[in-house]
């Protein structure tokens, strides 16, 4: 991977920044380059002459593209469509990050690279469309599945904040509610970034599930952090995802297997040594 030239889109969001904070590919935010706009796929980025696209520009909440459907597809997939055919046209390798919505509620064991998606909300189905739209067009590609994010900051306004996910939400809300009937893999930003940096030094293409070892809920996840951060205390009560009464629905077991990654002799670690890892930072940084 050396003299590679890699663009990673989307680096005001919280995966992008995680990007950028590693010093991992020149980082373009949406004002520069939107996938959405055809001239600044084919006119602006090429000007960067890339020889890696690394894509984490999306429309992640998963609650407002159930509501504004055409706007989660305009990104979500008309935008990966872009690239894709800018990639194909210019022989660029596009990595793309995907998502554990893609699947369904039909599984009770860790999902494999190889099962077929069928997504239950409108966000995993156009990101769903988008991985069919690559691996129809495209040899050259990652598509890198992950679940359940979390990271530090993102941009918004050229301002770092903290960035909107459920660890951060449970170290700074009194929340006292969690939801006990979702099962996946809680994912550090850092564990997408090293070992998509490894999968590209490696070379590999295809698809990989990234996530950290272990599966949880959110309720075990506010039980972790209320036992382990000091500045958290609250007694949290399990509760159904039903009584929230979101807009979309959400797989209530999507965990995904890495033993793909294993077998490329990577290994995770597990969603409580970097969770730990994250709050000890946190704590730190809380201090200065």
């Amino acid at each position: 991977m050396e003299n590679k030239n890699i663009i990673v889109l989307g680096g005001d969001g919280q995966l992008g920044s995680a990007f950028r904070f590693a010093d991992f590919g020149y980082t373009v935010n949406r004002d520069s380059v939107s996938i959405v706009n055809y001239n600044d796929v084919f006119e602006r980025l090429p000007e960067f002459k890339p020889d890696i696209i690394i894509n984490c520009a999306a429309m992640t909440d998963v609650d407002y593209c159930e509501e504004h459907r055409e706007e989660a597809e305009a990104v979500n997939y008309h935008g990966v469509r872009n690239l894709v055919n800018l990639c194909k046209e210019n022989d660029i390798k596009l990595v793309h990050i995907s998502t554990d919505y893609v699947f369904d509620n039909k599984h009770d064991m860790p999902i494999s690279e190889t099962l077929l998606f069928n997504p239950i909300n409108w966000y995993g189905h156009t990101k769903a469309k988008a991985e069919e739209y690559i691996i129809s067009n495209l040899s050259n590609y990652l598509i890198i599945r992950t679940s359940w994010l979390y990271g530090h900051s993102r941009v918004v306004n050229g301002i770092a904040e903290p960035a909107r996910n459920m660890v951060n939400f449970f170290i700074n809300s009194a929340c006292d509610k969690a939801v006990v009937d979702q099962i996946s893999r809680l994912t550090n930003v850092k564990t997408v970034v090293d070992i998509t940096k490894k999968l590209l030094e490696m070379e590999e293409t295809g698809i990989f599930n990234v996530a950290d070892g272990g599966s949880t809920t959110p309720f075990e996840v506010a039980e972790y952090i209320s036992s382990n951060h000091f500045q958290v205390s609250n007694w949290v009560e399990p509760i159904l995802s039903r009584s929230l009464h979101r807009k979309a629905a959400r797989p209530k077991y999507s965990v995904l297997s890495t033993a793909k990654l294993v077998n490329h002799g990577i290994i995770v670690k597990s969603w409580m040594d970097n969770l730990k890892g994250y709050l000890n930072e946190y704590t730190a940084a809380s201090r200065v």
